[in-house]
């Protein structure tokens, strides 16, 4: 890659980053100020004490994996591929475990309501690695754009549901739909744009292997 058009593409997506984290950010304040006049405080507390143990459970999926995958220079597609499975292997795992322990969190923090909610946000790990590698080699090719309108779908849906659902009196449960659709809705469009990318290099004869990991084929 020349220079000159190094430097367009990365200030394209710079710019295209800069929309994606500030669209996030406007939307995630504006849905907070809906979601604060009708959920209770107790609601957030619990939702923020489930999204703790996540958090930690996705850093620990992650396990650097997708930050290999970006600053690799030569785009191995057999690293790309074990880093995919690697990756949704450590999620399922990670998942069950967060599974599992939830009434032994909830006993500690005394807070048996916990358990239900923990547990379904314990679903979604899995399917979060299911396109964290995908959107890695997204980002290598700077693919931010694409990414942009991701978040941004996501994020309106998202929290159009959870409005819906609070004012439906679903209380907790409407923040657990919220990361529901964002993660699911995500993954799906990770996926359309997979399958659209085959279908043009079938239709050019290229090979298939250089828009991700064999599972996508």
């Amino acid at each position: 890659m020349e220079s000159s058009e190094l430097k367009h593409k990365t200030f394209q997506s710079v710019i295209w980053a800069v929309v994606r984290i500030g669209s996030s950010n406007v939307l995630s304040f504006a849905v907070f100020l809906v979601l604060a006049r009708v959920l209770s405080p107790h609601d957030f507390g619990v939702f923020a004490l489930a999204t703790l143990v996540v958090d930690v459970a996705r850093v620990i999926s992650t396990a650097g994996l997708t930050d290999a995958v970006i600053r690799d220079k030569d785009a191995d597609e057999i690293l790309a591929d074990t880093a995919f499975w690697a990756n949704l292997g450590l999620g399922c795992i990670v998942g069950a475990l967060a599974w599992i322990l939830a009434p032994l969190y909830a006993w500690v923090i005394e807070q048996p309501e916990i358990i239900s909610v923990l547990r379904c946000l314990a679903v979604l790990i899995p399917v979060s690695a299911l396109s964290g590698i995908h959107t890695a080699r997204k980002l290598r090719v700077f693919g931010h754009k694409a990414i942009a309108a991701r978040t941004v779908i996501c994020g309106v849906l998202g929290g159009a549901a959870a409005v819906v659902a609070a004012i439906e009196g679903l209380g907790v449960w409407s923040l657990v739909i919220q990361v529901a659709i964002v993660e699911t809705i995500g993954c799906r469009l990770r996926v359309a744009e997979l399958s659209v990318a085959g279908r043009a290099c079938a239709s050019t004869g290229s090979g298939w292997r250089r828009y991700g990991p064999s599972v996508a084929r």
